[in-house]
C-alpha cells in the first residue's frame, strides 16, 4: 500500500515531488501562484487540468495549440507563433498549456510554477484514444475550429503515432530539466505521477480571497448593536 506524506496541510502521495529554489519552504501552499506552465505527453490531461487551475485561481489560460495551430490544421510560422508565445507570456498572470521546445525561453524563465504531468504511457494512451474517439465522433471544434477525422487518426501523422514518437523523448528532456532546478531559479517544479496526485494538488491550491465590496453609502462601519 502507498504510503502519504504531509506537505503542509494537505496530504499527499509520497510519490508526489516538488522541487523549490528555497530551501525552507519545499511546498509552500501559501505562496500565491501567477504564472503557471503546465507540460505533459501528448494526451495526458494537461489542459483540462490547466482549465481547472485557472478557474480555481482565477488566471487567464493559454493554449499553446490554440496560437499554433490555424484552421485547416495549418502550422503557423514560427516567427510568428513566437510573437504571440511572448505576448502572451509578458503578461503578469497566466496557465500556459503546452510543449513546445521552439518557445520554451519564452515562457519558463518568467513562470513561478513547472508542473510536469509525468504519467505512465499506457495510461496516457488509453486517455488519448478515449479523447481522439470522442472528438471524431461528436465533430468537437479545437484549436481554431479544427476537427479531429478518421483520415486523420488513422495516418502516419496520427496525434496517436505523435505519442509513441514524442512521449519517451518528452520524458527525457523534462527529467533532466527537473534534475536541475537552477535552470529556472524562480520557479517550483510539480511533478504529478497520477490523476490522484493531480487531484490532490489541484485541492491544495488556495483561490484568491474574493475582497467584500461594502454597499453604496455604507463608508462608515455599521454600529454595534445596541445591548438592551
Amino acid at each position: 500500500m502507498e504510503r502519504n506524506v504531509v506537505q503542509g496541510s494537505i496530504l499527499l502521495p509520497q510519490s508526489c515531488t516538488f522541487i523549490s529554489n528555497e530551501q525552507d519552504d519545499l511546498y509552500m501552499p501559501d505562496r500565491k501562484l501567477q504564472r503557471i506552465v503546465m507540460i505533459g505527453a501528448t494526451g495526458s490531461g494537461k489542459t483540462t487540468l490547466g482549465r481547472r487551475v485557472a478557474e480555481k485561481l482565477r488566471l487567464p489560460l493559454v493554449d499553446l495549440d490554440e496560437l499554433h495551430w490555424l484552421p485547416g490544421w495549418k502550422a503557423r510560422l514560427p516567427d510568428e507563433f513566437l510573437e504571440l508565445v511572448e505576448r502572451a507570456a509578458g503578461a503578469e498572470e497566466w496557465v500556459m498549456c503546452g510543449n513546445y521546445s521552439g518557445v520554451r525561453e519564452a515562457v519558463w524563465p518568467r513562470a513561478d510554477a513547472i508542473v510536469w504531468l509525468d504519467y505512465p504511457f499506457l495510461l496516457v494512451l488509453r486517455r488519448l484514444l478515449g479523447r481522439t474517439l470522442r472528438r471524431i465522433h461528436d465533430r468537437r471544434e479545437v484549436c481554431n475550429g479544427n476537427v479531429e477525422t478518421w483520415s486523420q487518426a488513422l495516418s502516419k501523422d496520427s496525434i496517436i503515432v505523435w505519442l509513441f514518437r514524442s512521449y519517451w523523448r518528452h520524458r527525457e528532456a523534462y527529467q533532466k530539466v527537473f534534475r536541475d532546478p537552477g535552470l529556472y531559479p524562480n520557479a517550483r517544479y510539480i511533478r504529478l505521477k497520477s490523476p490522484a496526485e493531480a487531484e490532490a494538488w489541484l485541492a491544495s491550491l488556495k483561490p484568491p480571497e474574493t475582497e467584500t465590496t461594502p454597499p453604496a453609502g455604507a463608508d462608515e462601519p455599521f454600529p454595534a448593536k445596541a445591548s438592551a
